[in-house]
């Protein structure tokens, strides 16, 4: 999905999102749900909008993930090498979605966590 949404908005080719590129994904997204036209997503239109993102996430995705995919994740976040990403390696904004895989709520995510998160929500999204 990252990948997909890199290519469609980075309009210079960098490889990373600037602010400006990010603001141009947000206004798009609010559009494309925005089923009142008032230019704002309320509660229900921000929800619709959650579960139709699950369901594409798992239904676009060009790749399965792996083992080694979610790895090569963890380590570009894992700064102390132990294997996990702690709140502190991933920062406040990362962890708030992080953290949703601590299953064992030790304050880290793992691979077999973020597997096992991932596994969850592509299976029921696509129920």
């Amino acid at each position: 999905m990252l990948d997909n949404a890199l290519t469609r908005y980075d309009a210079d080719g960098d490889g990373v999102f600037s602010a400006t590129e990010r603001e141009t994904m947000e206004a798009d997204f609010i559009e494309r749900f925005d089923t009142d036209g008032n230019g704002a997503l309320d509660e229900a239109e921000h929800r619709e909008a959650r579960r139709k993102s699950r369901v594409t996430v798992v239904a676009s995705s060009p790749l399965p993930v792996t083992r080694e995919a979610v790895a090569s994740f963890v380590s570009r976040f894992d700064t102390d090498g132990n294997g996990t990403i702690s709140a502190n390696e991933a920062g406040e904004r990362q962890w708030l979605v992080l953290q949703r895989a601590d299953k064992n709520h030790d304050g880290q995510v793992s691979v077999d966590e973020w597997l096992a998160r991932n596994t969850r929500v592509g299976t029921s999204a696509g129920q």
